[in-house]
C-alpha cells in the first residue's frame, strides 16, 4: 500500500472476504502519513461478504472492515457478490455435506438503508445525488489488495 500510494494510486479495491484489511488498513495509514496525504484523496472501497447480507449483519460487518482498515469512513460499500450464503455459521463459505457452498435459494432483501454509516463521509466529498456515482469519475488507478502481485 505504501509503494501504491508513493507511486499515485489513489483508489484502493478491499473486502472483507480477502483477509488481509487489517494489514491493507496499516499501509494506508503508513502510506499517507509518509507520502503526505489526506484521508480525503483516497477513494476506498470495500465489500460485504456473502455470508452478512442478512439485514442484521450488514451494519456489523460494516464497521468490523472500518475498525480492521482504521479507518472512519468507506467511499463505498458494495455487495462482494450478488448471491448470500447461509449465515451464522462462523465460516465464510459455508458447506453442505457434500462440499457444496450452502447459498441461499430464496430471495434475499437488497434494499438495505442505513443512514449515516456508508455514505455518510463521501456525502461531504460528493453531493448526495452523485455519491452513488462517484466510482464512474474515478481517473486514478485501482490497487486490488487481493494481493501482493504487483503494486501493493
Amino acid at each position: 500500500m505504501k509503494h501504491a500510494l508513493a507511486k499515485g494510486y489513489r483508489s484502493v479495491d478491499c473486502a472483507a472476504v480477502y483477509g488481509n484489511e487489517a494489514e491493507v488498513g496499516e499501509g494506508l495509514r503508513d502510506g499517507m502519513k509518509e507520502a503526505g496525504i489526506k484521508r480525503e484523496e483516497v477513494f476506498v472501497t470495500s465489500k460485504l461478504w456473502n455470508t452478512f447480507h442478512h439485514p442484521d449483519d450488514v451494519e456489523a460487518a460494516c464497521k468490523k472492515t472500518l475498525g480492521d482498515l482504521g479507518l472512519e469512513y468507506l467511499d463505498l460499500y458494495l455487495i462482494h457478490w450478488p448471491m448470500a450464503f447461509k449465515r451464522g455459521e462462523g465460516t465464510l463459505f459455508p458447506k453442505n455435506e457434500d462440499g457444496t457452498v450452502k447459498v441461499l435459494m430464496k430471495a434475499v432483501q437488497y434494499t438495505y438503508s442505513f443512514p449515516g454509516l456508508i455514505v455518510k463521509a463521501a456525502a461531504h466529498r460528493f453531493p448526495a445525488p452523485t455519491a452513488v456515482f462517484a466510482v464512474a469519475t474515478i481517473a486514478a488507478t485501482t490497487c486490488c489488495c487481493c494481493c501482493s502481485c504487483c503494486c501493493c
